[in-house]
């Protein structure tokens, strides 16, 4: 070949991939599989709004990128109960779809399957790795005489999207032999990030063993779910293994509410907010609200019920940590004729190991009457090592014709490590179960009805309130941890101890806190991550559909240090380079008319 032959080529191929193409839907192309089809990598597809009645089979092709005009509200992909509404199968094959590849802005439903082993009805990911973001995925059904994975979303064989800023809601699964992921199933060494996004009520339901009503992770798949909402999730099985969401491999949850989820279960119960087979992390999180149910009367005579907050099984090498959660209110309400066994209404562990740090177990209950089993209303274990740091675990109870039947604390065949913590659960019998089934270990901490030794107290710790576990100024509890154990930041991210040079508090607060912080009272609405803040740092609203409008830094003495107005976004960035270390507030002014505060700190 002549040279100047070789020039052409190159100069033909070098414009070929920086001259992207916009191809616009419908008034070029009449479908959105037609568009795609004929573009070229870094190509932008513009969908308009409307309803687009297709089921897409994705081209062997990386960095596309399908975008609306207008967003999920008005630009609808539907399946039509065809199959998967999108479907991208690249395992196995030569083609690489990695985050340059873009679906952004869409409502995904309509799409149903039937097949014995059905997966994804509304997206389907193998050997694919896109990045989701923007879309309504609902309504999308499986329906399998055998196994169904991810109602919602199905990531396998090594599929790692990015999902961010989606509402996961209303799918659901019905299978004979095994059902899974109502919301997104990962599997198959799928390493998945799911940020920013709503999965909520979603449905599983099957005859045999049932898992994961909202997010199912499942073997060899490494996922990271941060700030989301996984809301009113079920599922209903013989055996139910977390309605909300379910972990089998090595993950992350962090900055979550998990709450409203619901467990139905002929059998056994595991996890109605959380159940754990692996390592895990779960931090800066709220598992609360979530309910086990029996079926009254059970078929199989006897119902056991694990964690209906968080239940955790496994074996040597398994750690479950816990890091700044609020585990609050979770119920476990068997049928009324059959004899059940209830197993801590908070946190179960089976042969797992658990670190509880910075965090409270409180309101957690067991329902029933005198025919059933109650172990621990807040804690349970049997078998591991459960250790507890700076933690309060409160006014756990059984709610039944019996008063008194359980304990807060039930553990056998265990090691229970207290450190600088908290128990006092006064409508229980005791606080733990015969110390013969355990090892404690308990270190300055306060533990009703114990004799105090050893730095211990058994005194009431007068919280300020109903529900609120933060210390008044004369607890007992004030300056009585010990240096040893302690972490040196509270759950308020308030830094430990407070005034400095003092012994730290017992329980995740600190009670001397700055002036100024009476003024601004923590929401549920909005949050800092991290914190303490680096220059990624963010201030974002949990309602993705509202705005930050404008923004008030305050110091610790509630000094304002900055301010800024006119901003419209979901997320603020801390910009901390003008602030000096220590203790600070904020507070939001949003689009919907919310005034919003929190706290950070500069380390």
């Amino acid at each position: 070949m002549k040279p100047t032959t070789i020039i052409f080529i190159v100069l033909f191929l070098s414009s070929k991939f920086v001259s992207a193409t916009v191809r616009n839907v419908p008034s070029t192309y009449a479908s959105i599989a037609a568009a795609l089809s004929a573009a070229d990598p870094g190509d932008t597809i513009l969908v308009d709004q409307g309803t687009y009645n297709e089921n897409i089979v994705w081209p062997s092709k990386n960095d596309l990128k399908l975008i609306s005009t207008t967003g999920p509200s008005n630009t609808i992909i539907n399946g039509n109960g065809n199959g998967s509404v999108i479907r991208m199968n690249f395992y196995g094959t030569s083609v690489t779809i990695d985050t340059n590849t873009v679906i952004d802005g869409f409502q995904i439903t309509g799409g149903y399957l039937n097949s014995p082993l059905s997966l994804g009805a509304g997206i389907y990911l193998q050997g694919s790795s896109p990045l989701i973001m923007n879309l309504e995925i609902h309504d999308n059904i499986m329906s399998s005489v055998d196994s169904g994975m991810g109602g919602g979303i199905c990531c396998r064989w090594y599929s790692s999207p990015v999902i961010a800023n989606c509402v996961i809601r209303n799918n659901s699964i019905t299978a004979d032999i095994w059902a899974e992921g109502g919301g997104i199933y990962m599997g198959n060494g799928s390493n998945v990030t799911v940020r920013n996004s709503d999965i909520i009520e979603n449905v599983v339901l099957c005859d045999r063993e049932v898992g994961g009503g909202g997010i199912s992770i499942s073997e060899n798949s490494l996922t990271s779910i941060f700030k989301c909402n996984v809301l009113r999730n079920s599922t209903d099985g013989t055996s139910s293994f977390g309605s909300g969401i379910f972990v089998k491999s090595l993950s992350t949850i962090d900055s979550c509410l998990i709450e409203g989820n619901n467990s139905f279960g002929r059998n056994l119960h595991y996890g109605a907010g959380i159940y754990v087979n692996s390592g895990v992390t779960i931090s800066n999180s709220k598992i609360s609200g979530n309910s086990q149910f029996g079926t009254s009367p059970s078929p199989y005579g006897t119902t056991t019920f694990y964690g209906a907050g968080i239940a955790c099984r496994g074996g040597t090498g398994y750690h479950t940590n816990i890091r700044n959660c609020k585990i609050e209110f979770n119920k476990m309400i068997p049928d009324s004729i059959s004899g059940s066994i209830m197993k801590g209404a908070g946190i179960s562990t089976d042969y797992s190991e658990i670190n509880m740090r910075n965090s409270i177990v409180a309101g957690n209950s067991m329902e029933g009457n005198s025919l059933h089993t109650y172990k621990g209303s807040g804690i349970y274990g049997s078998g591991g090592i459960f250790s507890v740091y700076h933690s309060t675990i409160a006014d756990n109870y059984v709610n039944n014709d019996s008063a008194n039947l359980s304990n807060a604390i039930s553990v056998y065949n265990s090691t229970l490590h207290m450190y600088n913590s908290i128990s006092w659960n006064p409508d229980c019998k005791f606080e733990f179960d015969s110390l013969t089934y355990m090892h404690p270990a308990m270190i300055n901490s306060d533990v009703r009805n114990i004799i105090p030794s050893g730095g211990n107290i058994s005194a009431d710790p007068l919280f300020i309130g109903a529900n609120d576990y933060h210390l008044s100024s004369l607890s007992p509890c004030l300056g009585a941890g010990f240096f040893y154990f302690f972490l040196i930041i509270d759950l308020d991210g308030f830094p430990r101890p407070m005034p400095a040079g003092t012994n730290p508090d017992m329980g995740p607060y600190e009670n001397d806190q700055p002036v100024g912080v009476n003024n601004f009272e923590k929401d549920n609405q909005s949050s800092v991550f991290p914190n303490p803040v680096d220059a990624e740092s963010l201030i974002s609203l949990h309602d993705l559909n509202d705005r930050i409008v404008q923004v008030e830094i305050y110091n610790g003495l509630g000094q304002l240090e900055m301010a800024k107005s006119g901003l419209s976004s979901n997320t603020y960035n801390l910009n901390s380079a003008n602030l000096k270390s220590g203790v600070y507030f904020y507070q939001l002014r949003t689009r919907s008319g919310k005034s919003l505060n929190g706290k950070f700190i500069i380390d």
